[in-house]
């Protein structure tokens, strides 16, 4: 095809697919050699097609992260329930639950922020190789740093979230001991009878 061939979006994303099939990772030279057309239009449709991409992976990440964040939900209501009937090492023992899932949610926002990094370090290397292709470094570069703002805000959300996971936590825990204490004064006032 010649460099003028009308590039679309569809033939962009048809692109990715037949690169995927034949077990390659789409790359801007890749997509343009399958595509023909502009490079700049060819960029700018890539570009975009990446982002989407991008965006649907993030969204499963938070979806992820909104079930852990429902699950330890579900185990503080259930922490409430358990210790008017269970004693004092039942309670603790959905503490240690909801500490568990709490460590999972940090290791999600590790995770983030090592995506955060990765980013980082790919936009040192499309720097790098700046003489190598001038318009395709400053698209690359403006992605790569879209990514990476993007991995840190996630990273900070997702701190914010192990925030409040830990302030239920706390809170929890007040509740196992102000119940535990309930519980102490029943018995002691049983005995006494």
């Amino acid at each position: 095809m010649g460099r003028k061939a009308l590039v679309t979006r569809e033939r962009i994303t048809a692109a990715f697919a037949e690169l995927r099939a034949r077990g390659e990772e789409p790359t801007q030279r890749k997509v343009l050699a399958i595509t023909g057309g502009g490079g700049a239009e060819v960029l700018k449709l890539y570009n975009e097609v990446r982002a989407e991409e991008q965006t649907k992976a993030d969204t499963a990440k938070m979806s992820r992260a909104a079930a852990a964040a429902a699950e330890v939900a579900k185990l503080a209501r259930s922490l409430y329930e358990r210790a008017e009937a269970e004693d004092k090492a039942a309670a603790q023992a959905t503490l240690d639950d909801i500490a568990n899932l709490n460590d999972e949610i940090q290791a999600e926002a590790a995770a983030a922020r090592e995506e955060a990094a990765a980013a980082k370090a790919e936009v040192a290397k499309v720097t790098a190789e700046r003489a190598a292709d001038k318009e395709r470094e400053s698209a690359a570069v403006a992605a790569a740093m879209d990514r990476m703002v993007e991995a840190e805000r996630r990273a900070a959300a997702i701190e914010v979230k192990v925030g409040q996971m830990e302030i239920r936590a706390i809170t929890a825990e007040q509740q196992v001991a102000e119940l535990a204490a309930q519980l102490a004064a029943a018995r002691a006032a049983t005995k006494a009878k």
